[in-house]
């Protein structure tokens, strides 16, 4: 089982209080514990709405654009404001994050301001709740787009940039709470994307092997774009795994899900992993995370 995750214990423990037999009950039967164990290291229970069709995470590039794609009609808003946004974002890299619910999108002004400030690049929100919707809007820009979304679910995190990575965007993903510290963190992860001749680079963590997608880069290939959909299926298809844990098991698997990665090797993106120690680090929440270095050499801080 992976270090990356420390709630099994306390899920295990939930779950044996809700429980009317004991442990030592348990102990003392051929019941697999470390199997069950395992099965509940996640409460957490994700919907199966989307706001998006299925057809319009692998919607080819050639339908959507010219004329013929706004007269045709029948795709979601969600997938026109997507489409709106990359036809229209300035050239490079765009990024992408999610936003919802009044604990966050009263920060939503400060994050935008800031990520304009910091980087020369685009941003696509994607405001799932009408006040964060309208929030977004009234700092509406050049380098800044909107979508509407209505299903506040984590399979944004990953059906946003399949669809724009099909469109031909390259896509960054960053969390609402990773904070950018400067100076543009654009150069450092394209830099790491060629470098290594990666399609996929992600944050990782400082002492273990663990991946963390709080921020990613997806290149904007049909691999990549199949890729993203087939994350998006499996947790459609298995609303209790964790996301983070599912997307690291389908991409070198570094992590464990229910059942054996179903990919073959020629489809599934070449990665590489952005510094964690210093320029990418993340909050010292969980044992195997936290940061060493100079401050000046840091790039970004996810609080986690």
């Amino acid at each position: 089982e992976s270090s990356c995750f420390s709630s099994s214990g306390f899920a295990w423990t939930a779950a044996m209080e809700r429980s009317s037999v004991s442990l030592s009950t348990l102990v003392s039967t051929a019941v697999p514990l470390d199997h069950m164990w395992y099965r509940l290291r996640s409460c957490k229970r994700r919907g199966f709405d989307l706001d998006f069709h299925a057809a319009e995470l692998l919607a080819p590039w050639e339908l959507v654009t010219g004329q013929q794609w706004w007269v045709q009609g029948g795709w979601t808003r969600s997938f026109a404001d997507v489409v709106g946004f990359a036809l229209r974002a300035l050239p490079g890299v765009v990024y992408v994050t999610v936003v919802f619910g009044e604990a966050f999108h009263k920060h939503l002004s400060r994050f935008i301001a800031r990520f304009l400030a910091v980087t020369s690049s685009s941003l696509f929100v994607m405001a799932l709740d009408d006040v964060t919707h309208a929030v977004c809007n009234s700092h509406i820009q050049e380098r800044l787009g909107c979508g509407w979304g209505s299903t506040q679910t984590t399979l944004h995190k990953y059906s946003t940039p399949a669809i724009l990575t099909g469109l031909g965007r390259d896509v960054v993903w960053i969390d609402f709470d990773v904070f950018l510290v400067g100076p543009d963190p654009t150069p450092y992860i394209l830099g790491i994307a060629d470098k290594t001749s990666a399609d996929v680079v992600l944050a990782g963590s400082l002492e273990t092997l663990c991946m963390c997608n709080g921020i990613f880069f997806a290149r904007a290939t049909s691999q990549v774009q199949r890729w993203l959909v087939h994350v998006v299926e499996w947790l459609y298809n298995h609303p209790y795994d964790s996301d983070q844990k599912t997307f690291a098991a389908l991409l070198n698997g570094s992590e464990v899900v229910d059942i054996a990665c179903p990919l073959t090797a020629e489809r599934i993106p070449k990665s590489a992993i952005l510094d964690p120690v210093i320029q990418f680090p993340n909050a010292a929440t969980t044992d195997d995370n936290g940061w060493v270095g100079d401050l000046a050499e840091m790039v970004t801080f996810h609080i986690m």
